[in-house]
């Protein structure tokens, strides 16, 4: 990620935790289940909720696992 961003700062200064009482994607990424690989080298891949198919726990889980499994088979 330094490559990308290489003033991010390495060391955490400060850290604050938000708990969101309700979250819910009005509109997901088409067509991609799990994420999107935007470089293999050095792998960049955009990932979470929004890749779901759709706003429910169990398509957040789903698209975790294809999260896995894609960025696994980039390195077989």
């Amino acid at each position: 990620i330094f490559q990308f961003l290489p003033k991010l700062p390495r060391e955490v200064n400060n850290v604050k935790y938000h708990k969101w009482k309700y979250s819910q994607v009005i509109q997901s990424y088409p067509d991609k289940l799990g994420c999107v690989v935007l470089k293999e080298n050095p792998l960049l891949v955009l990932a979470g909720d929004s890749f779901a198919g759709e706003s429910n726990f169990e398509a957040c889980i789903e698209a975790a696992i294809e999260t896995v499994k894609t960025i696994g088979g980039l390195f077989k």
